[in-house]
C-alpha cells in the first residue's frame, strides 16, 4: 500500500483549486500531480483506473482512493482530525455546512451556465446564461449570505469553497463578471480576509488559467 497522500488534478480545474485551497489552509501533507486535462490525461486507461468517469481531481490516500472533492475534503477532516473548524463536530453546524454543500451539487450548472455556453457545452444563448448565473449567485445571496457572513455561519467552512472557485473561474475562463452581486463580492473579501490563504490560492488559479491559455 502506498502510504502517501496524493491529489491527482489539474491546476486550471474549478474542484481542483477548491480542494488545493483547503489543503493549503489546513496544512495537511500530499503529494499533488498534474493531469493533463487538455492533452486528454484524464481519459487514459491509467487515469480511469481512478476514476472511471474521467474527471478530476482524485484523491488517494494511503492507497484508499476517492473522488468527488468535496466527499474527500470532508473525508480529510474526519480521518486527520485537523481543520474541524472547516467541518464542524457539532451536527448542527456540520448539517449547515452540509446544506450548502448539497446546493452547491445541485446547481452548479446554474452557476457555472456562461463558462459552459462559452466552451459549447451548453445550448444556452450568451444573453441567457448570464440570467441563469445571475438568477443562481441572487438566489445564493438571498438564501445563504442574507443573515450569515459566510455560507454556513460566521465562519468560512467546506461549504464556501466551490462556490468560490468555480464563480472565480467562471471569471477567470470568460472574463464574466459579478460587479452587480454587491453581498457575493463582500462575501468574497470577507473570505479572503478570514483567510487570507484563499486569496493565495485564487491568484495561483488565475496565473494557471492565463498560462493555460495562452498556450492556445
Amino acid at each position: 500500500m502506498d502510504n502517501k497522500t496524493i491529489l491527482y488534478g489539474n491546476h486550471c480545474s474549478t474542484c481542483t483549486n477548491a480542494v488545493k485551497a483547503f489543503f493549503r489552509v489546513s496544512g495537511i501533507p500530499h503529494e499533488f500531480k498534474n493531469v493533463d486535462i487538455f492533452g486528454g490525461g484524464n481519459k487514459t486507461e491509467e487515469y480511469k483506473k481512478l476514476n472511471p468517469f474521467s474527471k478530476v481531481p482524485v484523491l488517494v490516500d494511503n492507497g484508499f482512493t476517492l473522488r468527488e472533492s468535496m466527499v474527500f475534503c470532508r473525508y480529510l477532516v474526519n480521518s486527520r482530525g485537523v481543520a474541524k473548524e472547516w467541518y464542524p463536530e457539532d451536527p448542527a453546524k456540520r448539517a449547515l455546512v452540509d446544506l450548502g454543500l448539497e446546493h452547491w451539487s445541485q446547481n452548479t450548472g446554474r452557476f457555472f451556465a456562461i463558462a459552459a455556453t462559452a466552451f459549447g457545452k451548453s445550448d444556452l444563448s450568451a444573453e441567457k446564461a448570464k440570467e441563469t448565473v445571475d438568477a443562481a449567485i441572487q438566489e445564493f445571496e438571498e438564501v445563504f449570505l442574507k443573515n450569515n457572513k459566510f455560507v454556513a455561519g460566521d465562519r468560512p467552512t467546506l461549504a464556501d469553497l466551490p462556490y468560490l472557485y468555480y464563480l472565480l473561474g467562471q471569471s477567470y475562463f470568460t472574463g464574466a463578471n459579478y460587479d452587480q452581486h454587491k453581498r457575493l463580492n463582500q462575501w468574497i473579501q470577507d473570505l479572503y480576509q478570514a483567510e487570507p490563504k484563499l486569496k493565495e490560492q485564487a491568484d495561483e488559479y488565475q496565473e494557471a488559467v492565463k498560462v493555460a491559455f495562452a498556450k492556445k
